[in-house]
């Protein structure tokens, strides 16, 4: 390895690496209206690690494993993204190394070394490794192939110590309720270590034979901690079906049972369409035509009750509506700008997967530098310290409140709307009904009952 890309040695994090690690952390749980975590106990302690997620989301899925691996973390990405000297001296400061593809150029084997020799030294201090094995994000709730390139480093580092110890592969589940949208649930969900030793054997007397057996170990590992729909064409109905099920289950629906009802409910799926592909096939059909005479309407699926909802809930809901007006605008202007300028630079990317990462990132980067200018303004307008502290103080809390209060109004017209509809086309209301409680009664089979 050259001179100019000789690789930095990590040493136990920086004052300044702490900082943003705390603030980072403290940002990413406010983005999420709820983490929940699963299976922290399966983390080997004092062994090293290789930690093994899923893809969905980009810069976020990276976050979600350093803030909750409870160890200290480093990351192996595509050595493309190394080339600009800044942007590589960033990413080694955030603690990723590159990993050099044969696409790459000359010399990737030399390089590689030098990475790997780099990683082993990790492992045996403490830091546990994080390796996205499908090798690219997914457009949705699917586990892509795994790649070999996982165990290809795991070995090696293997390798570097005889064989004599101990490396355990941590598959990493990643469940977004919805991967662009903050103010949702996020579900971590730890499976069971790999012993590395389990494929030693195989891969002395066969390398390949002993990459393919751990890749598909993994694979099979992976898909436990995740909700894996096979047909990503069929997303929409999928989401539909889990909507309908947890209408009629959510009195028990605790984030992880809610995680794993989906979980079977995409397993089940995977079966239909395997072993009863006609009965799958109309089955899709109904959802997409009922999720078309929603469109048509102008009408969202948003609540177990949304067909026979009272005026007097509508009257009460609007009358906290009203009382909370003020507030509401008050922590709209007073926040809108942070907030609204990530979301427009984000709708600029074509790749979705990109568009919470830019979110969270621009809008942890422009709050704090928001509330500067604004405590200024306060203070020219005012001339109070006073007013100016209270000012600044209020705001983010004024801007959650007004983030999720949003929800809350869409929710509110929304129901408003199928009140109006149901009165004025009742017949086409009570069609809608039936058609529902029809995939509801389907949803339930599929959930509760594997195909044969």
């Amino acid at each position: 390895m050259d001179k100019k890309s000789k690789l930095p040695k990590l040493t136990k994090p920086s004052f300044a690496y702490r900082l943003l690690y705390r603030l980072l952390k403290f940002y990413y749980q406010l983005y999420y209206k709820k983490v929940t975590v699963a299976g922290a106990e399966n983390i080997p302690k004092d062994q090293a690690v290789i930690f093994a997620a899923n893809h969905q989301n980009a810069l976020m899925d990276a976050l979600a494993v350093l803030f909750y691996a409870n160890r200290p973390v480093v990351f192996l990405a595509r050595a493309d993204i190394f080339r600009n000297k800044i942007i590589a001296q960033i990413l080694y400061f955030l603690r990723i190394l590159p990993v050099y593809r044969i696409r790459d150029g000359v010399n990737v084997v030399e390089k590689n070394k030098a990475v790997f020799a780099e990683t082993v030294r990790l492992l045996k201090n403490g830091f546990a490794l994080t390796i996205m094995p499908e090798g690219q994000h997914s457009p949705g709730k699917k586990l892509q192939p795994i790649k070999k390139g996982i165990g290809r480093i795991a070995f090696q580092a293997a390798e570097a110590v005889n064989f004599q110890e101990e490396i355990y592969i941590v598959p990493f589940g990643i469940d977004y309720e919805h991967p662009d949208h903050s103010g949702k649930n996020l579900l971590l969900n730890i499976g069971k270590p790999i012993a590395l030793s389990a494929f030693y054997n195989d891969y002395k007397q066969h390398p390949q034979d002993g990459l393919v057996k751990l890749k598909d170990c993994l694979e099979m590992q992976l898909k436990k901690q995740i909700v894996h729909l096979e047909n990503l064409n069929d997303s929409e109905a999928f989401r539909l079906l889990n909507k309908l099920n947890y209408y009629q289950l959510k009195n028990t629906a605790t984030p992880l049972t809610a995680f794993k009802n989906e979980q079977k409910l995409a397993q089940n799926l995977n079966q239909l369409v395997e072993k009863q592909t006609e009965s799958y096939r109309v089955l899709m059909q109904k959802c997409k035509n009922y999720l078309q005479l929603l469109r048509q309407n102008h009408l969202h699926e948003t609540s177990s009750n949304q067909f026979r909802i009272s005026v007097f809930f509508l009257f009460v809901n609007g009358i906290w509506q009203l009382l909370a007006l003020i507030p509401w605008i008050n922590g709209v202007v007073l926040n809108y700008l942070p907030y609204k300028i990530p979301g427009i630079v984000a709708g600029k990317f074509k790749d979705p997967q990109f568009i919470s990462s830019v979110n969270f990132v621009l809008s942890f980067l422009l709050f704090p530098i928001w509330y500067v200018i604004l405590g200024f303004t306060i203070y020219i307008l005012t001339d109070s310290a006073g007013w100016t502290m209270l000012g600044v103080i209020l705001s983010p809390y004024l801007g959650l409140f007004a983030f999720y209060h949003y929800k809350a109004q869409k929710r509110f017209f929304r129901l408003l709307r199928w009140k109006w509809f149901c009165k004025r086309k009742n017949a086409s209301c009570k069609d809608l009904q039936k058609t529902r409680s029809e995939l509801q009664k389907l949803a339930l089979e599929i959930l509760d009952e594997p195909v044969d």
